[in-house]
């Protein structure tokens, strides 16, 4: 094996673990309410489609978290079943995320989704540039 296609191989590997973790940062982002972490998982041009609500941009996306979060006493959300497509200069992710919540009136929620993820480099870091949340019913 050439040590080019060693390094090119553990880079991939690489790249692909901190996609993942991407997904498990959007959740803990969620449920501890840590913006800094939310925030920090967009690229600077990222879109946000939730069913047919987009939001463009870091501000706006802030924002739908911020609602999010303040129509939530507390919640934990699992993403799982990831998978990472590789292209020429970007990759492609696709997971599940299952999500339970309290409510703010105390009514419980539950909820599964599927999100397709465009995922960018920007600087040393791997980001979402486009995140399509495709809601049930």
């Amino acid at each position: 094996m050439v040590a080019a296609d060693v390094e090119e191989r553990l880079s991939r590997l690489e790249a692909e673990a901190a996609i993942r973790d991407l997904c498990s940062a959007f959740c803990q982002a969620l449920d501890h309410r840590d913006e800094s972490l939310f925030l920090s998982i967009w690229a600077d041009d990222a879109e946000w489609l939730i069913g047919t609500e987009l939001q463009r941009g870091t501000d706006e996306i802030r924002a739908a978290w911020k609602s999010s979060i303040d129509s939530v006493k507390r919640s934990r959300h699992i993403a799982a079943n990831v998978l990472v497509t590789w292209h020429d200069d970007h990759a492609t992710a696709r997971s599940e995320l299952y999500g339970q919540a309290t409510m703010a009136d105390g009514s419980p929620n539950q909820v599964i989704v599927t999100m397709d993820d465009e995922l960018v480099k920007q600087g040393e870091r791997w980001v979402i540039r486009r995140r399509v949340v495709d809601l049930p019913g």
